[in-house]
């Protein structure tokens, strides 16, 4: 079990208030977005965008991102590129991170992962729409033989992919944690 589902050993009274330590750093407060960016550049177009179920840090980099595939054209074409893939797939990807009650924004994930392409290779060796490793596709219940590899199948990648990044939350405490992980490996993280 998980240190928040063990009995507390100490009853809370009003009088004695129970103590919460998970070890995990505390979740950041919400921010607003900046209005003024680091060259004196007016940000205030940043408060009227639609932001996802996923916590976002306003740094500078995060800032220059978003201008980036705003304004600069390999940006908007490489985005559009990305957005018409995922038209294909969004939904059903939505709809099984729904189904875990996991933010359905973290379908981005995929698209950063592998463009939403099912059939992406790295040259690490990760494979599929969201770039399952061999070892970590066998942990999460995907096989891998001379006939099929399931990292290529969508639907059953995405279920795994969805049950790998509720671990990673549980683990770590916060989705940036959990999102780096993903990406760069559990031990990496630690």
């Amino acid at each position: 079990p998980w240190p928040e589902e063990l009995p507390f050993p100490v009853a809370a009274t009003d009088d004695k208030p129970r103590v919460h330590a998970s070890g995990l750093p505390p979740a950041l407060p919400p921010s607003a977005p900046p209005t003024v960016g680091e060259t004196g550049k007016d940000l205030s177009w940043l408060a009227k965008l639609e932001l996802p179920d996923l916590p976002v840090r306003w740094d500078p980099r995060v800032v220059r991102f978003i201008e980036f595939f705003k304004d600069d054209p390999r940006g908007r074409a490489t985005f559009a590129l990305w957005h018409r893939r995922s038209g294909r797939y969004i939904g059903a990807v939505r709809k099984a991170l729904r189904k875990k009650s996991l933010p359905e924004d973290l379908a981005a994930l995929s698209m950063i992962e592998s463009s939403f392409t099912p059939e992406a290779r790295s040259p690490v060796g990760a494979l599929g729409m969201w770039q399952f490793m061999a070892e970590t596709g066998k942990i999460y219940g995907l096989t891998m033989d001379r006939w099929a590899d399931q990292r290529m199948n969508v639907t059953m990648s995405t279920e795994a992919a969805a049950d790998h990044l509720a671990d990673l939350h549980r683990r770590f405490g916060s989705w940036d944690l959990a999102m780096a992980s993903y990406n760069m490996g559990y031990g990496g993280v630690l």
